[in-house]
């Protein structure tokens, strides 16, 4: 008889609770980023432990904290899942809210960005994200790629799917010097914009006015007209490669994002 009733029970909670719909369309947002449509990832702030309790009225599921309850009605969210299916969640999965992590799902043509904003100004909520979609195997498009050894050996695709660099992390090679020409470098060097005195964001190696050579050290630093960085062996702030060396721009070229 206790089977019986549990089975019923628990039919009758699937019923009421379907999964979110993970076959939904991969949509990008503004910045590139791949997301899942009409889903958001959130995380619950520590001092609502224990009040949750889903449950569904008219279609719209709620989480029994009015703050949230408020939000699944205006944006009719209509599935919530826990991200830990475990039962009883450790001391370290408490310690980082890994217990208190929601799926959230709504209409699949939602724009997700007011949605999170609406979310993130939440005091019951301590984080929140768009559902992302990260991909094991991003080879690029670079008709030589078959061509570059290392990245196979770095299984660099394969980590790439995962993390593509951050355009505002800035990467310090120590090596021979670039081809300051190179179609996968020259856009992507930084530039020292105190001493780029023509202030055209390109590192010009003319003497002014044509370029940004002038001898002086315009940011205090100890090395004069170092837009893009400085060639410590010839000590002068030119680091191009020079007689053929390619080590240098290969490894350049291997740092940008």
């Amino acid at each position: 008889m206790r089977l019986r009733i549990l089975l019923v029970v628990c039919t009758a909670v699937a019923m009421t609770f379907a999964y979110p719909d993970y076959l939904r369309p991969v949509v990008s947002s503004k910045d590139g980023e791949e997301h899942v449509a009409g889903q958001l990832v959130i995380q619950i702030s520590q001092s609502q432990r224990g009040l949750v309790q889903l449950n569904e009225l008219e279609g719209v599921v709620l989480f029994s904290i009015p703050a949230l309850d408020g939000l699944s009605s205006k944006w009719r969210v209509n599935e919530v899942e826990p991200l830990m299916r475990k039962p009883n969640p450790t001391a370290i999965d408490r310690k980082y809210g890994l217990d208190l992590q929601y799926l959230v799902q709504f209409d699949v043509n939602q724009d997700v960005a007011p949605v999170l904003a609406d979310y993130q100004a939440l005091a019951e909520v301590e984080l929140v994200c768009p559902n992302g979609v990260m991909r094991s195997d991003e080879a690029p498009n670079d008709s030589l790629f078959a061509n570059q050894w290392h990245y196979e050996n770095l299984d660099a695709a394969f980590a790439w799917g995962f993390a593509k660099g951050d355009t505002s992390v800035l990467n310090m090679v120590l090596d021979d010097g670039v081809d300051l020409e190179h179609p996968d470098i020259k856009a992507n060097l930084w530039i020292n914009s105190l001493e780029d005195i023509n202030h055209n964001g390109v590192f010009d190696t003319l003497w002014y006015p044509d370029g940004d050579l002038d001898g002086t050290d315009q940011d205090g630093n100890g090395f004069y007209d170092d837009v893009v960085g400085y060639d410590f062996i010839g000590g002068d702030p030119i680091p191009q490669a020079e007689g053929g060396a390619s080590h240098g721009t290969h490894c350049w070229a291997s740092s940008t994002p």
